[in-house]
């Protein structure tokens, strides 16, 4: 019997001398576990992160794509405007800014433009209630060749 219990007792003693070395591995593997559930919390962060930043660039993207489309429509109806008036693009542009104060549309203003150098061609040299107008005044709608004179240089006589 004497040998069973030094049997045991060398027994005991070799698997506490295993388990102890198996106890600080699993110490060692749960501190990793915590280290790697932190970096899985920051890669998680990263994430949403990027997807917000994604969506912002998105959104930027958009607005810039807008902005660019707007101002090409401005643009285009300038310059449409300016075929149509005779004015030049940047006192249209004065004019539109002018317009905005005193609360009148554009519109409004070019067509109003446009029906008066109709008139002034039509009229000037012509012994109507416009042309004698225009005479008095003092306007010269047509320059010395006998050309119509810019409505830049018209509308400011």
């Amino acid at each position: 019997m004497a040998d069973v219990g030094r049997i045991e007792a060398q027994l005991v003693a070799d698997t506490t001398e295993f388990i102890k070395p198996m106890q600080e591995a699993q110490e060692e593997v749960s501190a990793l576990e915590g280290t790697l559930g932190g970096l899985q919390g920051a890669f998680d962060a990263i994430e949403d992160a990027a997807k917000t930043a994604g969506l912002a660039f998105a959104a930027f993207t958009g607005a810039v794509t807008a902005a660019t489309i707007e101002a090409t429509r401005y643009g285009t109806e300038i310059d449409r405007m300016a075929v149509i008036t005779g004015f030049s693009r940047e006192t249209l542009q004065e004019l539109e800014f002018a317009a905005g104060i005193v609360n009148m549309e554009f519109r409004t203003l070019t067509r109003s433009t446009a029906r008066l150098a109709r008139n002034l061609v039509r009229n000037a040299g012509q012994s109507t209630a416009l042309g004698e107008t225009i005479e008095a005044l003092g306007i010269q709608v047509f320059d010395t060749a006998g050309e119509f004179r810019d409505m830049d240089a018209l509308f400011f006589d």
